[in-house]
């Protein structure tokens, strides 16, 4: 257990780097935009999205952050190679009070009360889950995935997915966000376990067998999916409005899918149900809070580099100053 907490712990320290460094990516494109040097010497700096994405791109900043990103996916499979389901993704929600506590650092900045007593019930929250859970991974094959409960948890996610993207298209662009974000949930949660399936698969039957499962194939889709339905929930709100609810549902549905389909054993007595519910609700509001705050952050930090370079105007972090 001690090793895959501190696996989880790494992919989600890993994960709040990365966010930290793309943030600083950012800003050094606003404060130091490219340049295009005319015939009598002058330089002019670019105008533009186009401009501001191809410096954030090119920055080494940003590069750093995509090592991390992958350093974060490696951390994550090991972690669900040795551990279950419904211990790995909730201790992921971690990220967010890494990641606050990392950016106040960057920024020389104190967290608010609201952020500390938010990152403490977060905390509390998830090591009443862990404590009272006392979940315990399956072995062998069952590890791989009930393929009977996983045909059906497929099939249902499928068509909620299918009906996010084409059954909100009247709904107001807040409830869609909603329904969207709901989806990408579904997705990340479903990826999690695909991860878990083919790390078994390597592990029981060789890397070959990895190549020709259909899990792999399926996970690869699903990665893909998960990134287009994560743009097109953003694109239809704020991030204030997706960000929480995917982060609250993605390890709820990481746990029911490690119950129903990956074998994970919970405590069942009546007093250890309760308190895996009242751990699991404290760990989600706690997420829902500190999302909705780190969605804000980055909000601005958008709002920043778009007026920067939009037009010719002013860096915001250049006029406070």
């Amino acid at each position: 257990m001690l090793l895959v907490l501190l696996l989880a712990v790494a992919s989600s320290a890993c994960a709040a780097l990365s966010t930290v460094f793309k943030h600083r990516a950012a800003q050094h494109a606003v404060e130091q935009p490219a340049v295009d040097e005319r015939a009598d010497g002058e330089k002019l700096p670019r105008r533009g999205l186009r401009a501001a994405a191809v410096a954030w791109v090119a920055n080494p900043t940003f590069a750093i952050a995509m090592v991390f990103d992958g350093l974060c996916v490696v951390f994550q499979i090991l972690a669900l190679k040795y551990g279950s389901l419904s211990v790995v993704q909730p201790v992921l929600c971690m990220s967010l009070v890494i990641s606050l506590g990392l950016n106040h650092v960057m920024l020389r900045t104190r967290p608010t009360r609201s952020e500390i007593l938010h990152s403490l019930t977060l905390v509390a929250g998830l090591v009443m889950f862990l404590l009272v859970s006392d979940a315990i991974s399956a072995h062998g094959e069952t590890a791989i995935g009930r393929r009977v409960p996983a045909i059906i948890l497929a099939v249902v996610g499928g068509l909620f997915v299918l009906g996010a993207v084409f059954g909100t298209r009247s709904m107001r662009p807040r409830m869609r966000a909603r329904a969207l974000a709901a989806s990408v949930a579904i997705v990340y949660a479903t990826t999690a376990g695909l991860m878990k399936s083919t790390t078994q698969i390597s592990h029981l039957f060789g890397l070959d067998a990895v190549l020709t499962s259909w899990q792999l194939w399926v996970l690869i889709a699903l990665a893909a999916c998960g990134l287009a339905l994560n743009q097109v929930a953003f694109a239809a709100a704020p991030l204030n409005v997706v960000l929480p609810v995917v982060a609250s549902l993605d390890p709820l549905f990481s746990v029911l899918i490690g119950v129903g389909v990956y074998g994970d054993q919970l405590r069942d007595t009546p007093l250890a149900v309760a308190g895996e519910v009242a751990g699991l609700a404290l760990l989600l509001y706690s997420v829902v809070k500190l999302s909705s705050v780190r969605a804000a952050q980055g909000a601005a930090a958008e709002a920043e580099l778009a007026a920067a370079m939009d037009g010719g105007a002013t860096p915001l972090s250049m006029r406070n100053e």
